[in-house]
């Protein structure tokens, strides 16, 4: 735990602190957030059980790595992206721990 101002963190957390004092990139959001259609490019994954982001980056997830959301389910869950050929379905939580930024 970190001390900062009075107040003690959790390491993993002191960068959302920071995002809500200075306020969200706003080039970077979480793959949840982008609508069918558009293409984004994976930027990092944010804290969250390493195992699963073991299994994104094996899946072809790696920072850097650009694809297309195909489509998704009429609640939002899930979510079907197209990256490096081929089509990769994740559910609405999984698809929170990473972070894209958006292509034009």
């Amino acid at each position: 735990m970190e001390r900062w101002d009075g107040f003690l963190m959790n390491p993993s957390m002191a960068h959302y602190f920071l995002w809500f004092i200075q306020g969200f990139p706003a080039h970077m959001i979480t793959l949840e957030h982008i609508r069918v259609g558009e293409n984004a490019r994976v930027v990092g994954f944010s804290s969250g059980d390493r195992g699963y982001r073991q299994r994104l980056l094996a899946m072809g997830l790696t920072p850097g790595a650009t694809f297309s959301v195909q489509r998704r389910a009429p609640l939002g869950d899930p979510i079907e992206i197209k990256v490096r050929n081929f089509k990769l379905t994740l559910r609405k939580g999984e698809a929170a721990i990473v972070e894209v930024e958006r292509l034009s």
